[in-house]
């Protein structure tokens, strides 16, 4: 299973880079089409920084929800109990 996973990663490399030779070769602006994810506009902010920030968002949302559910299978009544713990948990 291990193997078969790590195999995942040089394909899914390969196909974005399939993908990227295919659309330069096939199009007549495609170096256009990608110019705006590497020249920033003036006082915006860097792309790399924004992508960070959202994916560590996204990271910690999902962690939340995975907790929430390993949290309800340990609880005597989660149908009661986790709706007070979320509310509660704001105020």
């Amino acid at each position: 299973m291990t193997v078969l996973n790590w195999l995942k990663v040089p394909v899914l490399a390969g196909l974005a880079v399939w993908a990227l030779v295919w659309v330069m070769t096939h199009t007549q602006s495609a170096v256009a089409n990608l110019r705006p994810l590497t020249e920033r506009r003036a006082g915006s902010d860097p792309l790399v920084s924004a992508i960070a920030g959202a994916t560590i968002s996204a990271f910690f949302c999902f962690g939340g929800w995975w907790e929430a559910g390993k949290i309800a299978g340990e609880v005597k009544n989660p149908r009661r109990t986790l709706p007070i713990a979320f509310t509660g948990a704001f105020w």
